[in-house]
This record gives structure tokens, sequence and C-alpha cells, in this order.
């Protein structure tokens, strides 16, 4: 259960900078995001199989001989694993039944529910049914992160120097900023003149070359939500453009992006005009982002923002340094920039950290963060294999996490990290499996529950059953046909919990996302 020690996590959110909450809303499900991740029409459900619609085949996962540390660690987690008793409720029943009994369509929806301090199951409804999770996917993403590199783990970028040679190394953080770059640069110029520099060499080694994640290539548009991956990474690889009316009617809009950067080209055909609206088209020429402003904005119209992709995520934070040090008196108009390996040799001149996971990963849950999970398993990746991180070896490590704490043998497949994906597939039950880590004194995932959403407080539940605050922390998921929710219910004092998941496929989120609020506020009253 919660225990009092974890009922104060349970009901404040983990704290991240403002700046980080703003910038991780970006990638929110929101419905523009969630139209651009489309297909045009929900997938069929076909309530009459045993387990739900068929899945795409899953890839063969590479054989890997992990490192013994993490051999241990998921042998731990394994055995840690509450077996299931049946505990069938008359009341509960009756009430989800006729939650289930109002909803137009109750055969496309699967539902697990279970007391996490007992582990009985409660109530299942096709809970053995595989289906698309959407960004439910990153529970599973979130947990494993969490349970092998620890609660307190942090990211870390560092400036080096060696001979003529400054050295900038990124780990994958997922958080970097513009003050960031800005406060490591004061770090080095207060100890270093620079004067003898002449290269620039930037260093993602800890990432394979590899940028998007499988399935995010099946995406069309340049928005934020389908930003690259990188071991240095700025911004979330995303610059937001700035967009006001001009000085007078016919007059060219003003147009500025932030962070400003030579990577980002803005073509401005914009004009200020009595009608019309705004509209963005970007795209790739080699690695620079072509931003292209077209039609026309009010003279007293408000300035509007939008936030693109950019696509050469280490040249995008080289430059964005590079930049910061002239602003701070540094001469670097003839160093070259290159790409390329610290020595382990280099003198470390500065280093950043990164919030610890655990705070960083309540951007990426609450709002839904496709970027911050896909880097947090690459990260994951590398920590794990000693090896660049990559796809291949994060997704075989998560797939031996879900068999170590799934019930169900091939309950979980996945894609990617961020569920960003029409293949992946879960069963209810299996997701509850992950969120009933946060039960077990033993387990890092207690620090991680409170980077879920909470019900009418923040993320994607802010204006979901507003009168449940502070009861329910769970997880969204959506795509055009796919509406997941999971996560814990508590009772008033925080001393008894249920483990729920939720998943609708085959039809729009409107409607299913009335049926979970229903079918969460039936289990809040059965608890009390």
């Amino acid at each position: 259960m919660i225990r009092p020690r974890h009922l104060a996590s349970f009901l404040a959110a983990a704290a991240l900078a403002a700046a980080g909450l703003a910038q991780g809303a970006q990638n929110a499900e929101s419905p523009a995001a969630t139209l651009a991740a489309s297909i045009s029409a929900p997938p069929a459900f076909t309530p009459t199989t045993t387990r739900g619609p068929a899945p795409a085949p899953a890839p063969e996962r590479a054989a890997l001989d992990w490192p013994q540390r993490i051999q241990s660690r998921l042998e731990e987690i394994g055995a840690r694993k509450r077996e299931l008793r049946p505990g069938h409720e008359p009341q509960l029943a009756a009430q989800l039944a006729s939650v289930l009994a109002r909803d137009p369509q109750p055969g496309a929806i699967a539902i697990h529910v279970r007391e996490l301090e007992t582990g009985r199951v409660l109530f299942d409804q096709r809970g053995d049914h595989h289906l698309n999770p959407a960004s439910n996917q990153k529970i599973l993403t979130a947990h494993a992160a969490t349970e092998l590199l620890g609660a307190d783990y942090r990211f870390e970028t560092r400036v080096a120097l060696q001979g003529d040679t400054l050295y900038l190394v990124g780990e994958g953080d997922p958080t970097l900023q513009l003050a960031d770059l800005h406060a490591l640069a004061s770090r080095v110029t207060d100890r270093e003149s620079l004067s003898e520099v002449r290269r620039l060499v930037i260093d993602e080694s800890a990432f394979s070359e590899r940028r998007f994640a499988p399935g995010v290539a099946g995406h069309q548009g340049e928005s934020a939500y389908l930003a690259p991956t990188g071991a240095l990474s700025l911004n979330f690889n995303t610059v937001e453009i700035h967009v006001a009316p001009g000085p007078t009617p016919g007059a060219p809009v003003s147009v500025d992006c932030f962070p400003p950067s030579a990577q980002v080209e803005l073509r401005n055909h914009a004009r200020t005009a009595s009608r019309g609206a705004i509209r963005l088209d970007s795209h790739a020429e080699g690695d620079i982002t072509v931003v292209e402003v077209h039609g026309g904005l009010r003279a007293n119209a408000r300035p509007q923002s939008f936030r693109r992709r950019i696509h050469a995520p280490g040249r995008f934070t080289g430059h964005a340094f590079v930049s910061v040090l002239e602003a701070q008196g540094i001469d670097a108009t003839n160093w070259s920039f290159e790409f390329g390996r610290a020595p382990q040799s280099a003198r470390v001149l500065a280093r950043h950290r990164s919030a610890p996971l655990v705070e960083v990963l309540a951007a990426a849950m609450k709002y839904s963060n496709n970027f911050a999970t896909e880097q947090v398993l690459r990260t994951l990746a590398w920590r794990a294999s000693d090896s660049p991180g990559d796809w291949e070896t994060g997704l075989a490590l998560l797939e031996r996490f879900g068999a170590a704490l799934a019930h169900e043998a091939d309950a979980l497949e996945f894609f990617n990290g961020s569920g960003l994906s029409r293949r992946g597939r879960a069963t209810p039950s299996a997701l509850v499996d992950l969120v009933s880590l946060a039960d077990d004194d033993g387990s890092a995932s207690a620090e991680l529950l409170s980077s879920y959403a909470g019900f009418g407080r923040e993320g994607t539940l802010t204006h979901r059953l507003a009168w449940a605050r502070g009861r329910v922390r769970a997880k969204t998921g959506t795509l055009a046909g796919v509406t997941a929710l999971t996560g814990i219910a508590a009772s008033k004092d925080g001393s008894r919990t249920l483990g729920f998941s939720i998943l609708v496929n085959g039809r729009y989120a409107k409607e299913s996302r009335a049926t979970q609020d229903r079918a969460v506020a039936a289990m809040l009253a059965w608890l009390d």
C-alpha cells in the first residue's frame, strides 16, 4: 500500500523547475498532437477473440549478455512479484458493471482492478487482452529506468579541455536548457581564458547515431512531439517560433526563434494584414532546420508562438554553446566545429547535473513527453550495456524487465520507449503489475508514483475529476482510436490502494474518457 511515509509523495507532485514543466507541456497529448499522431479512423476491435486484436509480430530482441549488476537487479525484481489471488467483490463489481452498461460500446473496453496490499483481483473484464496502450507504454520505460538506474540518477553534461581543443560532452540529459549552457560557460570562463582554443568537439558518443525511435518515422510533420533524440540535446530539440504583427499594414510580420541558432533559418513570407492566419512549414536542408512563415496577422493581434522540432541535435546544442561563450566575451570566430570523443585525459572544466531522475520523469509522465522518455530509454541502454545507447539494447532490456515483473508471458510488446506506435500491445493486467511496484518498500518506484498526473491537479489530468484531487494518480494514453488510463486510487487516509488499468481500442477519446472517469469514481466510492 501507499504507507504513511509514502503518502506525502502520493498527494503532492514531484517538483520540477517551472521552465522544465513549461517545456515538457509542449509534448502533451494535446488535440493537435493527437491528430497528427493518428490515422484517420480507429482500428477495428474484435471482442470475440481470446486476447483482443491480433498484434503485429513482435521483433526479435537481441540476446544480450547483461552485466552482473543488471542480471542481479532483474532477478531481485522478479523475486518480489506478489502472487495474484481471486477476490471478487460483489459491490465493486456491481458498480463497475453499471458503469460499463452505460457505455455505448462496452465490448471495446478492457479493465483490470487489483487490491495492491493483498494482490486480490477485484474486477477483471478482458484484462488479459492485448491492446494498444499508447502512452501507457511510458509506465514501463519509467519504472524500468527508475529501478535499474536509481531514483537519484542524474544526467551530466561536461566541458573539458585538452591542448587547443574544447570538448562539450553529452550524456543524454532530456532537460538541458539554454540557461544551463550559460551556467556552464560562466564556470568555464571563470577558470580559463580559452585564448588558445582552436577547436570545439561535440561528443555524442553516449548514444548511437540513430536519431528517431522506431515507429516515429511513420508519422508525418515537424511537430515538437516528433523531435529527434541525441546524447547532446537542448530545449527538447525544439525551437519556439514567435510571430508578432509588423509596425504598419502590409509590413512583414516580426519573426524570431528561441533559442536563437545558426542551425535554424527563418524565411518570412507573412504580412501584417486585415485578415488571415499564420501557417508554419518546416523542413530540413542538410543539418539546417528551415522554418517558413506564411499567411497574415492582424495589426492588433496578439503575438503567437509555435514549436517545431530541429534536425541535428548535436550541432544545434554546440552552436548554442558557442553563442553563449561569445556573449561572455570569448572570440570563437576561427574555431573549427567537429564531432568526436573526448579523451579520458582531458581536463574537466565544468559540469552540469540534471535534477534527479524521478523529477526528470515528472514532466515526461505528467505531460506525456515522448522526447524525454526516449532519451531515458537510450540512457538506460547505455548504462546497462556500456555501449552507445540504442533502441535495440533498450528494448531488449525492457523486455527482460517486463518478463521479470508481469504475471503473464508476452503480456507487453513494445517498439519504442514512449508508446508513439500503432504496433505496441499491453494487457491491463500487466500494466497493473507495473504500477504495483509503487507498493513495494524495496522499490525505487515508490518515489516515481508522484510523477504520475493527478486528477484535477496537473498534466494530462488537470481537467478531469477535480473532486478526486489527491486520491488518484494515473498515466493517460491517447492515439486516434486508443484511450488508456492506468494508475493507483487510494482511500481517504491512504491506507488502502487499488491498482487499475482501463484500455479502450476502436473508439475516439471523448466517450472513452467519460467511462474511465466513471469507473475511477466507482473505485473511490467502494474504497470509502
